[in-house]
Parts: C-alpha cells; sequence; structure tokens
C-alpha cells in the first residue's frame, strides 16, 4: 500500500470561518459532508427502453459537527442564536486534525451558516458523554490544497 493511499487516523475536526473569531472549535464528528446531483427524468415516446436523465442542480446536505459539552458549550450556543436572528453566511472550512493536530484533509465550504444547535441529552443514567450538535447549510464545498 502505498503512502498516500493508507487510511488517515483522525481524531478530531475544527471547523473555522473567514473572518475575526473565525475559529468555531474542533468537534469529534462530522457527519453529511456530502453532495449529490438532482436529475429529471424524461420520458420520449417511441424510446422504450429507457428514459434519459437531465442534471438539473447540486445538492448539498446540511453538515452536523458534534462534540462533548465543555466550556465552550454555552458560548456556542448564544453564537449560534445570534447567526439565527441575523445570518451572516460566511466562506470556511473543515479540517481533519490526527493524533497531533496536524491537517491531514481539508474542505473549504462556501457561504458556511448554522441553523441549529442542540445541547446534551441531561439523562444521569446514561453512561455516555453529554454532547452537543450544530447544524449548518452551504452552499458547496470544495477540497482544498492542504
Amino acid at each position: 500500500m502505498s503512502e498516500g493511499s493508507k487510511p488517515l487516523a483522525i481524531n478530531r475536526f475544527r471547523l473555522s470561518l473567514q473572518g475575526p473569531n473565525g475559529d468555531i472549535g474542533w468537534f469529534t464528528r462530522c457527519a453529511g459532508l456530502a453532495m449529490s446531483m438532482e436529475v429529471d427524468e424524461v420520458v420520449e415516446g417511441g424510446l422504450n427502453n429507457s428514459p434519459t436523465y437531465l442534471n438539473t442542480r447540486i445538492k448539498y446536505t446540511p453538515l452536523t459537527l458534534s462534540r462533548p459539552v465543555s466550556k465552550d458549550t454555552l458560548r456556542m450556543c448564544k453564537w449560534v442564536q445570534d447567526n439565527l436572528a441575523r445570518p451572516d453566511p460566511k466562506p470556511g472550512h473543515i479540517s481533519c486534525l490526527d493524533s497531533d493536530d496536524k491537517e491531514v484533509a481539508t474542505w473549504d465550504l462556501l457561504d458556511l451558516r448554522p441553523v441549529a444547535w442542540r445541547g446534551p441529552t441531561l439523562d444521569t443514567s446514561a453512561s455516555n458523554y453529554a454532547v452537543e450538535e450544530i447544524d449548518f447549510v452551504h452552499s458547496g464545498f470544495y477540497f482544498g490544497s492542504k
């Protein structure tokens, strides 16, 4: 196996937005970094063996970032509340970090903005960490040059 094809050991993710105070922080889970093409199906008379598909637009899935509750949780909740009241989409990027906090992969995001925040389920009988989740929408991404 070549060096470039070895599986990456990712410990966490960092989200940053362009501008001052753009470091949103690190997260332990990132779900939804995906895209798909929407298509229209066209059925032509006389062509009975298969329809024709026309590409219409690319659809990007919302991102959900999760992390254990920390001293930054209340600050993050307030930041999301402020952005819901006054949306201000910004370019940003998600970086995959290894155990030495070195970037191993980066995705640049267009017009990123938070759309939801979920606090932890408060249950003392559970044996897992209290987790906060933040949902973001964006207008697309491309693989960064790191």
